[in-house]
C-alpha cells in the first residue's frame, strides 16, 4: 500500500488529463480529471476559485463573462459529464469537448502553479508550450 496525498493525486490526475486531450483526443475524460484535479487544488486553498474565475473574466474578456457568468461556466463542462438529473436533458451539444477540456486543463494547472511547492511536470510543461504555441484561447 502507498500513501498517497490529494495533493499529489490531483497532480497526477492533471498529467492524465493532459495526456488524454494530446494522445487521445479523449477530451470528455480530460475534463472530468482535470476538473477533479481543479477541485483538490482549489479545495485546499479556498481563495484559487475566486482568482481563477478573476482571471477567466480577465482572459476571456471578448466573450463579455461577468464574475457570475464565469463561476457558472467554470463548472459547466465537468458537471455536464459527471452528473444526470431525472428532470435533465442529456443532451450537452452546446458544449465544445476540446475547448472545455483545454480550459479545465487550464483551471487545474493555473490552480496547482499558485502553490509554492508548485513544480511543473514534463506534461504541464507540454500544455503551456501548446498553449503558447497555438494561441489557442485567443489571447
Amino acid at each position: 500500500m502507498t500513501n498517497l496525498s490529494k495533493f499529489d493525486s490531483a497532480i497526477e490526475q492533471l498529467d492524465w488529463a493532459i495526456r488524454l486531450f494530446f494522445e487521445e483526443k479523449a477530451y470528455v475524460p480530460a475534463i472530468t480529471l482535470a476538473g477533479a484535479a481543479a477541485g483538490i487544488f482549489e479545495g485546499l486553498d479556498q481563495g484559487l476559485f475566486k482568482e481563477i474565475q478573476q482571471h477567466l473574466v480577465l482572459k476571456f474578456k471578448q466573450f463579455e463573462l461577468t464574475p457570475k457568468a464565469a463561476a457558472n461556466h467554470l463548472n459547466l463542462a465537468r458537471n455536464a459529464f459527471k452528473h444526470a438529473h431525472p428532470h435533465e436533458s442529456d443532451d450537452v451539444s452546446e458544449i465544445d469537448p476540446e475547448f472545455e477540456a483545454a480550459l479545465m486543463i487550464l483551471r487545474a494547472g493555473s490552480s496547482y502553479s499558485q502553490f509554492d511547492c508548485a513544480v511543473p511536470t514534463e506534461r504541464m510543461m507540454q500544455f503551456w508550450q501548446w498553449q503558447s504555441e497555438t494561441n489557442f484561447f485567443g489571447n
